[in-house]
């Protein structure tokens, strides 16, 4: 029975990378999963004000036009945060709308994740710095993914 249970992976998307403008990351294939655990860890900030909005964006069309599906809260420093998604959940999302927008607009619809992936930073501020990494811890849905 316990070979049944359902065991999170990690992937790293982003490593101690440093950025100082907003930008855009390649395409990154994930597995389909019931759940996702995006995390995101700024190690270093540095500027006058400096703000880091980040933003996960997925694919209805296989690679060709991306929509952002998520967003973490704004990071100006130093810190860690977890965004949780578990799509179709059903959680208050039934007739409800949300806006999207790189990134802007809503925290986190509760949306499909497709399998291709990106993720989206604004970076603002007077000569901002930000170190960061990102990765996501999926739930699959079955062992073969």
């Amino acid at each position: 029975m316990q070979s049944n249970l359902l065991r999170p992976r990690g992937f790293g998307l982003a490593s101690a990378e440093v950025k100082v403008a907003t930008f855009t990351s390649a395409v990154i294939e994930i597995p389909l999963g019931e759940s996702y655990a995006f995390y995101l860890q700024v190690t270093a900030a540095s500027g006058t004000s400096p703000t880091l909005d980040m933003a996960i964006q997925v694919t209805p069309d296989n690679g060709t036009t991306f929509y952002t599906a998520a967003r973490f809260a704004q990071m100006t420093g130093v810190a860690i945060r977890r965004l949780q998604i578990q799509p179709m959940m059903g959680r208050g999302e039934a007739g409800t709308e949300s806006v999207i927008a790189d990134t802007g607009g809503a925290l986190n619809a509760n949306t499909i994740i497709t399998r291709k992936i990106k993720y989206k930073a604004t970076i603002a501020g007077t000569n901002p710095s930000f170190t960061y990494t990102l990765w996501v811890l999926v739930v699959s849905r079955s062992s073969g993914d």
